[in-house]
């Protein structure tokens, strides 16, 4: 397969998910009749604090130690999942070797911003960090990988505190955007 070759019912297959869980999140905000600040709000992005530069410094900082932390929990779950004789990882590897350009930028632009609204916006909020994480995890089981599903819930719990504790998204967006940057690069390099 070509790495730039582009189709479009490749490319909706690729994106269905994440427009689904941005719809999803917004639709059932809107027929909880908020309008779009209120929504914003309600699923932690708030607009004003980009109009702050001490509030944007904060966020690139925290965003910055979530990244260590993804990294960390992703290395440790991987090791010892290695250690146990059981690491599937390369099942990811051999997947994401074959997706064409557009979809590999699918998974660090489009998908993290979605997965962060829906699964930490929106649904934690009405079932909870522990739940909402592990529908998170249960949903990377697509990739054929139990690390990816147990390192997917990991990540998803230590978000879900995350924004638990400073009720602020942009943080997450940004991290799993550069977590899902990182781990693509790694492969290919």
């Amino acid at each position: 397969m070509d790495f730039f070759f582009f189709s479009f019912p490749r490319f909706l297959e690729a994106a269905g998910p994440a427009l689904f869980f941005l719809l999803a999140t917004f639709g059932a905000l809107s027929l909880e009749g908020r309008r779009i600040n209120a929504s914003l709000r309600a699923i932690h992005l708030d607009p004003s604090y980009w109009k702050n530069p001490l509030m944007m410094r904060r966020m690139l900082v925290h965003a910055f130690i979530l990244l260590l932390a993804l990294l960390v929990i992703s290395f440790v779950l991987s090791f010892l999942f290695y250690l146990v004789g059981y690491g599937d990882l390369h099942r990811i590897e051999s997947l994401l070797k074959t997706q064409p350009f557009f979809v590999l930028l699918i998974a660090v632009t489009l998908s993290p911003v979605a997965e962060e609204v829906f699964f930490r916006g929106y649904l934690q909020g009405k079932v909870g960090v522990l739940f909402s994480a592990a529908v998170f995890g249960m949903l990377h089981a697509v990739y054929g990988s139990v690390v990816e599903v147990f390192g997917a819930f990991g990540i998803a719990l230590l978000l879900g505190t995350y924004v638990l504790n400073e009720r602020n998204l942009y943080p997450c967006i940004l991290s799993h955007a550069l977590f899902n940057f990182i781990s693509i690069y790694a492969v290919f390099a």
